[in-house]
């Protein structure tokens, strides 16, 4: 299924999100500050497809002073994803 899946994504123009992508994502700071942690090895299977990148700025509040910086974000317009956990994989808090 994930190899029809992503050739009709790809007619569609989407492309690939390289792995090296997905995890700068991870290292960087975000423009929301919400902590992130995904178990890769849960997954049998993970397509991630995408189009459409923009980069726009934002003014956030960051530091013990609060203080005002803009920095650059780098988006998306469309996402898709697909995921097939491993036989017995279960959704667990961490």
């Amino acid at each position: 299924m994930a190899d029809e899946l992503g050739a009709i994504l790809e007619l569609g123009s989407y492309h690939p999100v390289p792995p090296e992508d997905i995890d700068r994502a991870f290292r960087e700071a975000a423009l929301v500050e919400i902590p992130m942690w995904v178990d890769f090895e849960a997954f049998d299977e993970l397509l991630i497809y995408a189009r459409g990148r923009q980069t726009s700025e934002a003014t956030v509040r960051r530091g013990l002073l609060r203080r005002r910086r803009t920095v650059a974000i780098d988006a998306f317009e469309r996402v898709r994803t697909y995921v097939r956990f491993k036989d017995g994989g279960q959704l667990t808090p961490r």
